[in-house]
């Protein structure tokens, strides 16, 4: 196994997180900052983007984080028109039950 060095990770998860940030802005701002959940979308970005980043180290594989934002807003928005539930409820469902992350690794 590749020897990762702490510094390493750092600079690869900034990378990443920047990138991830950078693609699901559009999201972000549609969805998320009007529910008040684009912090938390950042800190479990965040989260995701170092368990991403030591998998690049380690030459896994890629994880596309914008992918799992992208899903699981789609899918907030298909269960609150479903049910008639808010729409933000679902959104704050899909952070803090991994949504993301279980879609993104998945893939």
């Amino acid at each position: 196994m590749k020897s990762i060095q702490e510094d390493d990770i750092k600079d690869k998860t900034d990378e990443i997180f920047k990138e991830a940030l950078r693609l699901v802005k559009p999201v972000i701002e549609r969805d998320f900052r009007p529910c008040n959940l684009d912090k938390h979308l950042e800190t479990v970005l965040y989260d995701l983007s170092y368990k991403s980043a030591i998998k690049v180290l380690r030459n896994e594989r890629y994880i596309r984080l914008e992918i799992g934002v992208f899903y699981a807003s789609e899918l907030a928005r298909s269960l609150s028109k479903r049910y008639g539930k808010d729409f933000c409820h679902y959104l704050k469902m899909a952070l803090d039950n991994a949504w993301i992350e279980g879609y993104t690794w998945n893939r």
